[in-house]
């Protein structure tokens, strides 16, 4: 999540409260593939069914397991990145990124409350499901 450093100082608040929807919601998807699939039928997608479970399992394995937590980002990857965008991507040449810019409170303060609430924030156990593309996705 990218936001400002005065955004995050006067609203740390609704950051956390994101967070912990957001992060509820992947760990909900993780735990609940079918029904997030559902959902997303519900809501009239151009793609079928096969095809969106397909992306449900793709995106979790992206995602879990979750070493840190689910949305805690490695500072060793951040350094990666800001590598790479500041020596690659011509827009961010020579930008100075502030060490400042990294923060993994805001994650942990709702990872904390997940846990408090009894959820499994690392999905250490996650194992992909067998999902049968169909012709067409649907």
């Amino acid at each position: 999540m990218w936001v400002t450093e005065d955004y995050a100082a006067e609203n740390g608040d609704v950051i956390e409260a994101f967070l912990r929807a957001s992060l509820r919601g992947w760990i909900f998807c993780r735990d609940n593939p079918e029904t997030c699939v559902e959902y997303v039928l519900d809501a009239g997608p151009t793609l079928g069914e096969s095809h969106q479970l397909w992306q449900m399992n793709e995106v979790n394995a992206l995602i879990w397991p979750s070493t840190n937590g689910v949305g805690v980002m490695d500072q060793g990857l951040w350094d990666q990145t800001i590598e790479i965008a500041t020596t690659q991507i011509p827009e961010f040449e020579g930008v100075d990124i502030p060490e400042s810019s990294f923060t993994t409170g805001f994650a942990e303060a709702a990872l904390a409350d997940l846990e408090a609430d009894g959820l499994d924030t690392t999905g250490a156990g996650w194992e992909r499901i067998e999902v049968e593309l169909r012709e067409g996705g649907e």
